[in-house]
């Protein structure tokens, strides 16, 4: 039996997600496995050492940030923060990496 070459590398790629979707899961399972009783150690700790810290914990998710903003503040830009914290540092970086990413694109390797 011949298999063409473009059912082969369909097939390829096929068992190659599902071995990355596999991996990607394990990774989720042993991070919420181990790193779930250090968080709730470690807020166990900070709830009786700064009173509050509760109010903190209710208005700030554990793991993923919250998109929508938490309706305390404006949410607005603020040009004199932005500078205030050095916050042109992010930018400048990002700047200089795809620099050197199109650098090694138009120069080649």
């Amino acid at each position: 039996m011949v298999i063409p070459r473009s059912r082969l590398s369909f097939l390829y790629g096929v068992i190659a997600l599902l071995a990355v979707g596999a991996v990607v899961l394990l990774l989720v399972v042993v991070f919420v496995a181990v790193y779930l009783p250090v968080i709730r150690g470690e807020e166990a700790f900070l709830r009786a050492r700064f009173p509050e810290y509760e109010d903190y914990a209710r208005r700030v998710p554990r793991f993923l940030p919250r998109f929508g903003g938490s309706g305390t503040t404006s949410g607005s830009f603020s040009r004199e923060r932005y500078l205030q914290h050095r916050e042109y540092n992010a930018l400048i970086g990002t700047a200089a990496m795809l620099a050197a990413l199109a650098a090694r694109l138009w120069w080649g390797r």
